[in-house]
């Protein structure tokens, strides 16, 4: 009997230090874990565009149908958004149509539209001018990148801008196109900006 009584102290003592480990497991899982929403709330910020001058921008993105084949009245492709639009007029050589996108993003100090080929694209092209309008003021176009499928491509001796109000390519040249960027300036008129909303009526 007196083993018994013994026993009984020392195993409610290993009773009571196991209940107090799992109640310290337990915190500090709860302390650890993610609040609800806090990782959809994370994707959420991550997948805001920015533009190379980190301003957040609206996008729109659609893919447009390139087609091969000389005709009269020749070849174009456009869309439009936020009262922009981003337009190609091309002449293509090639056995397949390719589907391309576009995309055109406005910040509010800026339009920048971006013509992408697929990586597989075999067209080659004899004439293209790409042009971004819309918007007040002389649609002069201020940054420029053309790559073809092996490289960046140089201006004058592969692309020119007449008046700085399209790009299009150089006398002579024929070739693919992989990407092209053009980027115009917003105007800083008051009146323009409140009307798309940037800033409040003064």
């Amino acid at each position: 009997m007196r083993r018994t009584s013994l026993l009984t102290p020392i195993l409610l003592l290993h009773l009571t230090l196991l209940a107090l480990a799992a109640a310290s497991v337990n915190e500090s899982v709860n302390e650890s874990a993610v609040p609800e929403g806090g990782q959809e709330l994370a994707d959420a910020g991550d997948s805001q565009g920015e533009d190379e001058d980190g301003l957040s921008g609206r996008v729109s993105t659609q893919e447009v149908e390139v087609v091969p084949g000389f005709i009269k009245t020749g070849r174009r492709i456009s869309i439009t958004f936020d009262k922009k639009e981003c337009a190609m007029s091309y002449s293509a050589m090639g056995e397949h149509s390719e589907t391309w996108s576009v995309s055109l993003r406005v910040t509010p100090w800026r339009s920048t539209c971006v013509i992408k080929s697929p990586k597989e694209s075999k067209l080659n092209f004899s004439f293209y001018s790409i042009s971004l309008l819309g918007g007040k003021g002389q649609p002069i176009i201020q940054d420029v990148e053309v790559w073809g499928h092996d490289g960046a491509l140089a201006r004058e001796e592969h692309y020119v801008m007449p008046q700085g109000a399209s790009v299009r390519n150089a006398a002579g040249f024929v070739g693919g196109l992989a990407r092209v960027s053009i980027s115009r300036e917003r105007s800083n008129d008051v009146e323009e900006l409140s009307e798309y909303g940037y800033i409040d009526e003064l």
